[in-house]
């Protein structure tokens, strides 16, 4: 699958962000997504997050999963990565 690399801000970022072809595809099979797991507000695909600055959470790993998505619904996670992953 083809990465496109995102510039956030004047300078190129390392962070990777899910292709629009392939969430647009898990939104088409399973709805639509309302929270990103594991975002910045440069790269998240959906309008909460859960990341620096989100009022949602700093950390997902530290946060509880099952209220967010009982409280603001269906939850999208593919954490930000770096190239080359090893």
């Amino acid at each position: 699958m083809k990465q496109l690399k995102m510039i956030v801000g004047a300078k190129p970022s390392d962070e990777w962000r899910t292709p629009f072809e392939l969430f647009d595809a898990v939104e088409a099979s399973f709805g639509p997504r309302w929270v990103d797991m594991a975002a910045t507000a440069e790269n998240s695909l959906c309008q909460a997050f859960v990341g620096p600055g989100s009022g949602l959470g700093e950390n997902a790993l530290v946060e509880d999963w099952d209220y967010l998505g009982k409280t603001l619904g269906p939850l999208w996670c593919n954490p930000p990565y770096s190239q080359p992953l090893l």
